[in-house]
């Protein structure tokens, strides 16, 4: 088992009992100092810094108890990030319903740059929902020419 692996079944409970879902956790040494991050979101609300508080402190004496990194370290427990990059599948899955921003290799409609609704994710491609003109549209982008996606801020 990694030391990855380790920490998740370690704080585990922990998110599940604070209803949030880890998004990415990293153990990295900078500036000589180690570090374990751990990214965390809400499933369908927005995070707050008191929800990253109450984790740490949970996690904490988890981490200290059972000790799965043997050298000194900085905890930081954080929100994934209102704008962070779709990385997987799953990221694009848990994201069907919100307002996105994804970004083509190719253009789309005369346009390499869309916003809209995520509404369908498959193996080969995402539906996304837009305003085209004041027209709401369907559009289907394949993933082989998405270059970057993530959520956004409808203004």
């Amino acid at each position: 088992m990694t030391l990855e692996e380790k920490i998740k079944k370690i704080i585990e409970p922990v998110l599940k009992e604070e209803e949030v879902i880890l998004y990415e956790l990293k153990y990295e040494k900078e500036n000589g100092e180690n570090y374990l991050r751990i990214f965390i979101e809400k499933e369908h609300d927005i995070m707050d810094l008191d929800t990253c508080v109450e984790v740490s402190e949970k996690i904490s004496p988890l981490l200290d108890k059972e000790d799965p990194i043997k050298e000194e370290y900085y905890l930081e427990v954080a929100s994934s990030g209102r704008e962070k990059t779709f990385e997987t599948r799953e990221d694009y899955k848990s994201a069907i319903g919100k307002y996105i921003l994804v970004q083509t290799s190719e253009l789309i409609s005369n346009y390499d740059e869309l916003v809209g609704y995520l509404k369908e994710v498959t193996e080969e491609e995402i539906k996304l929902e837009i305003n085209l003109k004041g027209r709401i549209k369907t559009i289907d982008i394949p993933f082989k020419i998405i270059e970057k996606a993530h959520l956004t801020y409808k203004f």
